[in-house]
């Protein structure tokens, strides 16, 4: 039977093998952390594993890409001049 804590909104459970799942979202897919340390990162199709270093880099670079689709989105609406733009 899965041991399960809770951690802000989504429960961390842990199988029989060890592997934690982390978090997830219905529709879309899950990160789990095998008992060795390492990342799975799963969407839809699509299986990511990654340490955790490179794990974080991935978050920061999702993080930009988030920032300038934001700030494009602003532009095109018209809320600020292209110019605010960085790459």
């Amino acid at each position: 039977m899965p041991n399960t804590t809770t951690h802000g909104a989504n429960p961390v459970v842990t199988n029989e093998s060890g592997t934690q799942k982390l978090a997830s979202a219905e529709g879309l897919g899950s990160i789990t952390m095998c008992g060795c340390g390492t990342l799975s990162l799963n969407v839809q199709a699509m299986s990511l594993r990654l340490d955790a270093e490179s794990f974080a880099q991935l978050l920061m670079m999702c993080s930009d890409a988030m920032y300038v689709l934001e700030a494009l989105a602003k532009r095109k609406a018209g809320e600020m001049p292209a110019s605010s733009l960085v790459h």
